[in-house]
């Protein structure tokens, strides 16, 4: 299967909440299943469930030992350009969504904890036009920057525990490049051709991710913010299933013969 066979499997096993918070927990090396349920606020069940997707997608390892179960990260989800373009609307928003839902999880949460009561922390948010040309040098940028941040996490990674002055810093980065919405409403480009979701998944999907809710709601800690997440993932579903049920029953449709009136 190529990169780009790959890709839409890809960002459909990470479009949800909980698996991108279970991404997140190994991000740091193995954890037991025990563990990785706690972590993430889900029973046993849930999360095995989950981790099966994300395994399938080659996303993950699991290894059973004399302890249980214990989960792996194999490797990061991240698509190149092409990649990207080769996945459907629907389900670049829904991976997008599980993404973005998580990004605010664990910024506040490193809000609550201190982690930016540094002074030299960096927050900034800019609002631009720039032409085609500028957005193409923008990306290149980006990614340039990214390519640094990884390099020195490499190199972080090799040296030796105690060749750090002071303790480590457990940092977080988020580059984020996108565009506004429009200031009237609406979407800044129209949906692809693809029925992203057909009747059969949107329902599997809603399923779930309602199974997932009322699991959630009806344990003795409610994670409301797992549950909001889940309710924007629903309703990203919900949307691209009526996006492409709409274009079947418009394609169906037979163009009337227009009748001449005297």
């Amino acid at each position: 299967m190529s990169t780009t066979d790959r890709a839409p499997q890809l960002a459909r096993s990470i479009a949800h909440p909980l698996r991108i918070r279970i991404i997140s927990a190994l991000d740091g090396g193995s954890v037991g299943l025990d563990a990785l349920s706690a972590e993430v606020g889900a029973d046993r069940r849930t999360v095995q469930r989950h981790a099966r997707v994300l395994e399938r997608a080659g996303l993950l390892c699991s290894m059973r030992t004399s302890r249980g179960i214990t989960y792996e990260l194999a490797r990061l989800p991240f698509f190149d350009d092409t990649e990207y373009g080769s996945i459907s609307t629907a389900a670049r928003e829904a991976a997008v969504a599980a993404t973005l839902a998580h990004t605010q999880t664990a910024t506040l949460a490193a809000l609550e904890a201190g982690g930016f009561d540094r002074t030299d922390i960096h927050l900034s948010r800019s609002s631009l036009t720039v032409s085609e040309e500028q957005w193409t040098t923008l990306t290149r940028e980006f990614a340039g920057l990214l390519e640094r941040i990884e390099a020195l996490q490499e190199e972080a990674a090799q040296q030796p525990a105690d060749a750090h002055d002071g303790s480590p810093v457990n940092a977080g980065a988020i580059l984020m490049l996108f565009e506004r919405a429009p200031s009237g409403g609406g979407r800044s480009h129209g949906h692809d051709d693809d029925a992203s979701f057909s009747a059969d998944e949107a329902l599997d999907r809603s399923w779930s991710m309602c199974e997932d809710m009322l699991q959630s709601l009806t344990s003795p800690r409610t994670d409301w913010a797992l549950v909001a997440s889940m309710a924007d993932q629903l309703r990203v579903v919900a949307a691209a299933a009526h996006a492409a049920e709409a274009r079947t029953l418009e394609a169906r449709i037979p163009e009337r013969e227009l009748v001449p009136v005297d």
